[in-house]
């Protein structure tokens, strides 16, 4: 009996060590964590995305405040007519005035709306090349997985490997252009 429980707890010995030493001796995961806002901001692509938004956003502005110029200078000659103009002149300009209230608007919504196609489609662009690097950084360094920043709850800076993706997407970025 006594043989039998010292042959059972030399057993049990051994299958605790092989299962202690095969956790320790596994590899261990590599896991990366990315933030795609911060590559939009620090990479060469991002910041040429951000110099044409800005531009277009410049173009819009000159483009609005000449209207919104044209509308005052209208409204100013509509008060100066009010009392001394004829009724005619003054239906009628207060008609231009109209005419270029609406244009202001629909002139405004449709910058606003190129604005977001232009930044939406620049985001999509450097999104879909940046996923493929990354993919292609996780096959060849050996990750088990690589998060988006936004979508993980925590994980630490060591697994942050943006900077290391911002360098070799400036890289490809400046063979491409």
């Amino acid at each position: 009996m006594r043989l039998k429980r010292s042959v059972l707890s030399l057993l049990v010995l051994f299958v605790m060590i092989g299962s202690v030493s095969s956790v320790y001796g596994a590899d261990v995961a590599k896991i990366g964590v990315v933030d795609f806002q911060r590559i939009l901001k620090e990479s060469l692509a991002g910041k040429d995305a951000a110099r044409i938004l800005r531009q277009k956003q410049d173009e819009r502005s000159e483009d609005l405040k000449k209207r919104q110029q044209d509308i005052v200078n209208l409204q100013k000659y509509i008060e100066s007519i009010e009392l001394l103009g004829e009724k005619s002149d003054r239906d009628q300009k207060k008609l231009e005035l109209t005419i270029k209230l609406d244009g202001f608007k629909a002139a405004d919504d449709l910058y606003s709306n190129q604005l977001k196609e232009i930044n939406a489609k620049q985001t999509a662009e450097i999104k879909d090349e940046v996923f493929q690097l990354i993919e292609k950084i996780g096959k060849k360094g050996g990750y088990l997985l690589i998060l988006e920043k936004n979508d993980t709850l925590y994980a630490p800076m060591s697994t942050d490997i943006t900077s290391k993706v911002v360098e070799e997407y400036n890289m490809d970025y400046q063979r491409k252009n």
